[in-house]
C-alpha cells in the first residue's frame, strides 16, 4: 500500500470528519490503530506471519473483547447485550458466597441506582440474572467458563478461585464507568450514555469464554523494608494483583534498612530493628546526605491478620520474605549477639552490606522461633528466604574459617539444611533465593533462581526471578532528575517485560515466576503505581495466557482500548508504556 495514500486517509478521517462528529476519536480508535500499523509497514518487506495475525486481530476485533490477560478463547455470540438493571439478581452456590459478595460490592455503587440482590437458590437458572456455579468435574484447577447471553451471565469453575477469575474477566467486559467508585450523579449521566449505558441499564456484550492459567505460580513482591507502605495501600496493591489474576503476594518484610513485622518472642526486632536514624536523600552519591528524620514503622500482628484475610477473599496467598543470613543489619542492630560484632546499626543508605548472622545454635533457635510466629500469621504453604550469598568480608572472617566455613555457600548451606527439618515438620515449603550459593535441594523446598538458562535443568519446582522481573527499574532511560525517574538498577520498559515469556516457555520444571518492586527510591503510593503499571498487566498475561497466543502489538492495543480506561477510572497514576 502506498504510504502517501495511507496518510491521506488518516488525515481525512481525523481532521475533516471530526469537524462534524464530536466523538470521532473515541468511536474509531480501532480503525486509527489499524491505519497506523499499516503505515508502519508501508514500503517495507511484507509482514511476517505474526504481524499478519496482529493486523487481522486489529481489523476484526471488537473493543468490547479487549481482555487482559488474554483468555484461551473468546467466541462472540448473537447480537445483543446482557442488561444489568434493578431486577438483576446474583445466584450463587454456598461455596461461592464470598465471591458473590465481592461481585455485589463491586456493582452496587454503579450508576442510575442499579440494585443487586443475592439469591442462594440455584433452581432459577432460567431466570434473568448472574450465576456463580461450581463444577468439580472441570479439569483445570483455576480455569473457568464465562457465558454471557441476553438472558443470563453464567460463570462455572472447578472451585472458588476459578469463579473469582471469571469475575475479573467480567469486570473487563463491562463499560469503563463500572470502575468508578462513586458513579451515579446526575451531572455524569451524559458520560454514561456515551459509554454505552442507556437509561437504567448497564450492558455487557454477549460471548462465551473458556480460560485457564499457563502457570500456577504468579507472584508479585513488594518491599516494605526500605520504605514502609500503609495498610490501605497494601490493600490497594492486593486489589491490583487480583484484577490481573496474580495469586501470590510476596511481602518483603526485612532487610538492612528495616525490620517491619511484630515478633512477640523478639520485641527488639521492632523496637530497634524497625527504626533507622534517617534516610538518604536521592541516589547513593558521595558525599552522603541524609534527611535527618527518624524513620520508624512496622506492622502489628493484628495488621498482618487483617491484610491476610483481605488477600484471602481475593484468592491471593501472602508469602512472608525474611532476609538472612545476609542483608541482616536490622536484625543484628536489635540482637547483635547473633553476629560477630558488638554493635550494629540499621542502615540509612541503600544497597546491600556485609553484615551477616553467625552459624550458631543461638541463631538457629532465633529463626525457628521467628518462623513459628510467621507460621501462625501466614497460612501460605511457603516462606521465602532472601539474603543468601554473603559478601566479601565473610571470606576474611578467621573465626568462621576456624569453624570449618571456607566459602560463602557454606554459611547458606548451614542455615538452609538446619531449617529444612523445621520446614518439613511444619508443613511449610521454603522458597530459596540466590540458588547459586546453595548446594542443597529437597522436596520440601522450592528454588527461586536468577538464571533460568543455566539452572533450570538442575532443579525441580523452579520459580523465576531475574532482571526482567524488577519492576522498580525505570521504564525508560532518562537523564532527567525527576524524583519519579530515580530508580534502583537500570531500565526495563513494558515491551521487555512482555517479551520475557520467550526465556522460559520451553522449560517444564518451572512453576511460574515472581516480579519484585524494591522500594529504595519508591517512597510514595504514586511512585509505586507509576512503576507497577502497565508492566504488571504485561507480566500477568505472560504468566496466565497460552504462550502461543502472546503478541506484544495485540497486548498494547488491548491495553489502550480497554484496560487503560478502567485504570483511569480508579485514579491510578502511571507512566506511559516506555
Amino acid at each position: 500500500m502506498n504510504e502517501n495514500l495511507i496518510w491521506k486517509i488518516i488525515f481525512r478521517k481525523l481532521v475533516f470528519k471530526s469537524i462534524f462528529r464530536e466523538n470521532y476519536f473515541s468511536e474509531n480508535y480501532f480503525f486509527i490503530m489499524l491505519l497506523f500499523v499499516l503505515a508502519s509497514c508501508a514500503n517495507k518487506e511484507e509482514p511476517n506471519e505474526g504481524m499478519k495475525r496482529v493486523l487481522a486481530d486489529l481489523s476484526n476485533s471488537d473493543k468490547n473483547f479487549a481482555v487482559i490477560p488474554l483468555p484461551d478463547s473468546i467466541v462472540k455470540m448473537e447480537k445483543g447485550k446482557f442488561q444489568m438493571n434493578s431486577k438483576t439478581k446474583i445466584y450463587t452456590a454456598v461455596e461461592t458466597i464470598s465471591e458473590a459478595y465481592y461481585l455485589l460490592s463491586f456493582l452496587k455503587g454503579q450508576p442510575n441506582n442499579i440494585r443487586y440482590r443475592l439469591d442462594e437458590d440455584m433452581d432459577h437458572l432460567n431466570k434473568y440474572g448472574i450465576y456463580l456455579m461450581i463444577d468439580r468435574k472441570m479439569k483445570e484447577e483455576e480455569g473457568y467458563s464465562l457465558k454471557i447471553t441476553k438472558d443470563y451471565i453464567k460463570i462455572v469453575a472447578k472451585n472458588e478461585k476459578g469463579v473469582f477469575y471469571g469475575i475479573q474477566t467480567l469486570r473487563q467486559l463491562m463499560p469503563d464507568i463500572a470502575e468508578e467508585e462513586n458513579a451515579g450523579s446526575e451531572n455524569k449521566l451524559i458520560i454514561y450514555v456515551k459509554r454505552g449505558i442507556i437509561g437504567n441499564n448497564m450492558t455487557v456484550p454477549t460471548c462465551e469464554i473458556y480460560d485457564s492459567p499457563k502457570f500456577l505460580f504468579r507472584g508479585m513482591k513488594l518491599d516494605v523494608s526500605r520504605h514502609f507502605f500503609s495498610i490501605d495501600f497494601i490493600k490497594k496493591y492486593i486489589d491490583m494483583l487480583a484484577m490481573h489474576k496474580m495469586n501470590y503476594f510476596i511481602w518483603h518484610l526485612s532487610d538492612d534498612q528495616g525490620w517491619r513485622i511484630e515478633i512477640k518472642s523478639y520485641p527488639e526486632l521492632t523496637a530497634i530493628g524497625a527504626r533507622r536514624a534517617e534516610t538518604i536523600e536521592g541516589k547513593n552519591f558521595n558525599p552522603f546526605k541524609g534527611d535527618g528524620k527518624e524513620y520508624f514503622h512496622f506492622y502489628t500482628q493484628e495488621d498482618i491478620r487483617e491484610i491476610v484475610d483481605y488477600a484471602k477473599d481475593r484468592h491471593i496467598e501472602i508469602i512472608p520474605e525474611i532476609s538472612f543470613p545476609g542483608h541482616a543489619s536490622a536484625i543484628l542492630a536489635a540482637y547483635p549477639g547473633l553476629g560477630g560484632q558488638k554493635e550494629y546499626n540499621v542502615k540509612t543508605e541503600w544497597g546491600e552490606f556485609d553484615n551477616y548472622i553467625y552459624p550458631t545454635s543461638e541463631s538457629l533457635l532465633f529463626f525457628k522461633s521467628v518462623f513459628n510466629e510467621l507460621k501462625g500469621l501466614f497460612p501460605s504453604k511457603y516462606i521465602q528466604v532472601s539474603g543468601l550469598g554473603a559478601r566479601s568480608k565473610y571470606i576474611e572472617d578467621k573465626e568462621l574459617k576456624n569453624l570449618g566455613f571456607q566459602k560463602t555457600s557454606d554459611l547458606d548451606d548451614f542455615f538452609i539444611n538446619n531449617l529444612k527439618n523445621w520446614s518439613e515438620t511444619s508443613g511449610k515449603k521454603m522458597i530459596i533465593g540466590d540458588i547459586a550459593s546453595v548446594s542443597v535441594t529437597s522436596r520440601s523446598q522450592v528454588v527461586l533462581m536468577a538464571d533460568i538458562q543455566k539452572e533450570s535443568g538442575k532443579h525441580k519446582n523452579v520459580i523465576i526471578l531475574d532482571n526482567q522481573n524488577f519492576l522498580d527499574f525505570s521504564k525508560y532511560p532518562t537523564k532527567k532528575k525527576d524524583k519519579d525517574q530515580i530508580s534502583f538498577g537500570g531500565y526495563l520498559n513494558t515491551k521487555d517485560v512482555y517479551l520475557y515469556h520467550r526465556t522460559f516457555q520451553k522449560h517444564s520444571t518451572i512453576l511460574g515466576a515472581e516480579a519484585t518492586l524494591r522500594s529504595d527510591y519508591i517512597f510514595s503510593e504514586e511512585l509505586a503505581f507509576k512503576h507497577l503499571l502497565p508492566r504488571l498487566p504485561a507480566l500477568s498475561e505472560v504468566l496466565w495466557s497460552n504462550q502461543d497466543s502472546l503478541n506484544w502489538y495485540s497486548f498494547k492495543s488491548r491495553f489502550n482500548i480497554n484496560l487503560k480506561g478502567k485504570l483511569d477510572k480508579r485514579n491510578y497514576d502511571y507512566s506511559p508504556f516506555f
